[in-house]
């Protein structure tokens, strides 16, 4: 929206006496052009203006006379000047204008019997005073006295063009003095007489525009400030900054000066929800846990050395401790902009060659307490974690001459902020079967600085059991599970990753040594060839263990191929839920956890071999997958101390036809009998693991191991 005020006033131009005598009169009026009311206005790019028009003044004086002139054959001159003074306030620049009032813009007779007229000089080409034809006239606008080569233009006739031009915004008002002067030239053909003319003189004025930086994007930088500054306001407090499109990116060119004691939020700011930025200041000491900044009050460079911030503050309080390794996602800088990144291929990489266009200033860094080598170099934050211990940050270093951008501090000091808007880029993630031979899994994107949890893998293969994604088809790149979160850097631009789908081998072919190779670390994912089901496995204490409860339900038929049996077996499918105890049925119920898993009584865990209360017999057959079976006391007993590892559930237990003790404790049958009537089994507390003993009509949980 742009509204223009404009004040403006009429010269009258008039001759007298016996000799020819020219007189200019001025009379001031009102414009007009009508003015449009002024109001605050916002749009889609984000510019405003001042919710008021622009205060515009005019000075000069009410009258301009020529001075007396002799007509002579050849032609006498004459001359009037006067101050032309403008003023404005809150104003992006003027147009100043003078042209005849009614169109005609030559000196006319006074007398009306009088049919001479002195016309306007040629066009809009400039002639000295000397060089004027004979009855002609004309102004010049300038800033010095009229001299012999002042040249002369004919005055418009209309208000279509401006006389002067002025640009205002870099100082939001105008004190202009100019001068106006007139010449003429006569000759004595011209009859003696008063000779007048009315003009008028108007200034119009633009508001001066807001831009506020949470608002300027990317391509607006690049249109606005690709040669020179772009003046921006922050929401936060009205502070200004200057902006530049520097290598593909917008940059702040000038520090940060935003005060603690603020409520920063994800409308103002690069952070998530709301963040109370402390008032607390860097003169209280060295701090890597605790937001301190400090303003600079320096008498002479306030302004150009701005704000000093730990990184804790400058991270909005996200990254508080000297130990994590973690770039900076949110911080203290405008919403849509963010701390640039640092290091080896970086931004601050980039920027370092441009060192004019950045501006850096000597603003140094606070330390103990105290400003450090202020005037000697300038120091600025980056999002980036330095090393793998997690105590620095990268920063972009200047010593006076030129740029380290491998420079890294400890979080606790205090240094500048210069923010970043770059692309904000889409990452597109494909996904590739590698190797599938069914299903399908969609293409996914995800916005720059954001994060999404994986499409579910949809491909499937013959044989195998799908293992989770990777950067490489061979494995060999970054691996991802199944669902799992993936986040695009902020700096993310229009890019495209493939994740390969990785197989895995089926439970009842996965050797002990693959999985001590595989799972030794972390677990691992296979699949049972007889109901298709996934399982985690890990290598612990010498043995490879399921760390996920089996789910094997009844009405599955068991075979010497596929599961640890020495004859053909199908589970029954007679549920744990009845009322009736036994230790010769075999019995298991499936729940509806999957973490839980399935309930098996002993006789159907051993595979319809152990179905009896008269017998003391360990198990050697049972339900687990071929080359798995049911862990021994011994080996139970061996994993205890490995908690975490074996990842127990509190899947609870079935006693006369009731579930008990789910959240609360889990059991786990192993292959070991304590008499006739007991087996031992893994119990699980919540905290710690036992070894203790359990009736064979109970229905718990399996767990089998593959050992050497």
């Amino acid at each position: 929206m742009r509204v223009k005020q404009q004040l403006g006033g009429g010269y009258l131009l008039a001759t007298s006496g016996a000799t020819l005598a020219l007189l200019v009169g001025l009379m001031l009026f009102a414009p007009s052009i009508s003015q449009p009311e002024a109001s605050a206005v916002e749009d889609n790019s984000g510019i405003s203006t001042y919710s008021t028009t622009p205060t515009v003044g005019i000075s000069l004086p009410t009258s301009i006379d020529f001075a007396d002139v002799l007509p002579t054959p050849s032609g006498a001159t004459t001359t009037a000047t006067a101050d032309l003074t403008i003023t404005t306030s809150d104003s992006a620049g003027y147009s100043l204008y003078l042209y005849s009032s009614d169109g005609d813009n030559s000196l006319r007779p006074k007398i009306s019997a009088n049919t001479s007229s002195i016309i306007a000089t040629a066009g809009g080409v400039g002639l000295t005073l000397s060089s004027l034809k004979p009855n002609t006239w004309g102004y010049n606008l300038g800033t010095e006295a009229p001299t012999d080569s002042t040249t002369y233009s004919a005055v418009p006739t209309d208000n279509s063009t401006p006389i002067q031009t002025k640009d205002t915004s870099d100082t939001n008002s105008a004190s202009d003095t100019y001068t106006l002067s007139f010449g003429a030239k006569v000759d004595s053909t011209i009859a003696s007489g008063a000779y007048s003319n009315a003009l008028t003189v108007a200034v119009v004025a633009e508001p001066r525009v807001i831009i506020y930086i949470q608002d300027l994007t990317l391509s607006e930088c690049q249109a606005q400030a690709s040669d020179a500054d772009l003046t921006v306001k922050d929401k936060r407090d009205n502070n200004e900054y200057t902006v530049r499109y520097i290598n593909g990116a917008c940059w702040m060119t000038q520090n940060l000066r935003l005060s603690g004691g603020q409520t920063l939020t994800s409308e103002d700011s690069n952070v998530v929800g709301t963040w109370e930025f402390p008032s607390d200041s860097l003169t209280l000491g060295n701090s890597s846990t605790e937001a301190r900044s400090t303003i600079s009050d320096d008498p002479e460079h306030a302004l150009e050395y701005g704000g000093y911030y730990n990184f804790c503050a400058a991270s909005a309080g996200t990254i508080c401790n000297n130990t994590t390794v973690q770039d900076a996602v949110q911080d203290i800088c405008p919403k849509g902009w963010r701390l640039p990144t640092g290091g080896t291929s970086s931004e601050m990489a980039d920027i370092s060659r441009y060192v004019s266009a950045f501006p850096p200033v000597l603003s140094g860094a606070y330390a103990n307490g105290v400003p450090n080598y202020i005037g000697s170099f300038g120091n600025w934050w980056s999002a980036t974690v330095s090393g793998n211990n997690g105590i620095g940050q990268f920063t972009l270093f200047y010593n006076g001459y030129s740029f380290d951008h491998l420079s890294s501090l400890a979080r606790l000091h205090g240094l500048s902020v210069r923010c970043i808007r770059s692309n904000p880029g889409t990452l597109t993630i494909n996904f590739d079967g590698n190797g599938s031979d069914g299903g399908s899994t969609a293409s996914q994107q995800i916005a720059a600085g954001n994060s999404a949890s994986l499409n579910a893998n949809g491909f499937t293969r013959t044989g195998y059991a799908f293992t989770g994604w990777n950067t490489a088809a061979d494995g060999s790149g970054t691996s991802y599970a199944d669902g799992a979160d993936y986040a695009v850097t902020p700096a993310t631009g229009d890019i495209s990753v493939t994740l390969y789908a990785q197989w895995g081998p089926s439970i009842q072919d996965l050797t002990n040594a693959q999985c001590q190779s595989l799972a030794s670390n972390n677990n691992y994912t296979v699949y049972d060839e007889r109901d298709g089901s996934d399982y985690t496995v890990r290598y612990i204490n010498g043995a490879c263990w399921m760390t996920q409860n089996l789910r094997l339900a009844g009405g599955t038929a068991l075979t010497t191929s596929d599961s640890n049996v020495t004859r053909n077996y199908t589970l029954p499918i007679t549920q744990l839920d009845g009322n009736s105890l036994s230790f010769t049925e075999p019995q298991t119920t499936i729940s509806s956890n999957t973490s839980y898993g399935g309930y098996y009584n002993y006789c159907a865990a051993s595979a319809g071999t152990v179905c009896n209360n008269t017998t003391e017999q360990d198990a050697t057959q049972d339900i687990c997958p071929r080359g798995w079976r049911l862990p021994t006391f011994n080996e139970m007993d061996g994993i205890r101390s490995y908690r975490s590892a074996f990842s127990p559930v509190l899947s609870g237990l079935y006693n006369s036809g009731a579930l008990y003790d789910t959240g609360s404790y889990g059991y786990w049958w192993s292959a070991t009998a304590n008499g006739s009537n007991n087996q031992y089994n893994l119990y699980y507390t919540g905290s710690s693991l036992y070894t203790p003993l359990s009736y064979k009509f109970y229905g718990i949980s399996v767990r089998c191991i593959r050992s050497n």
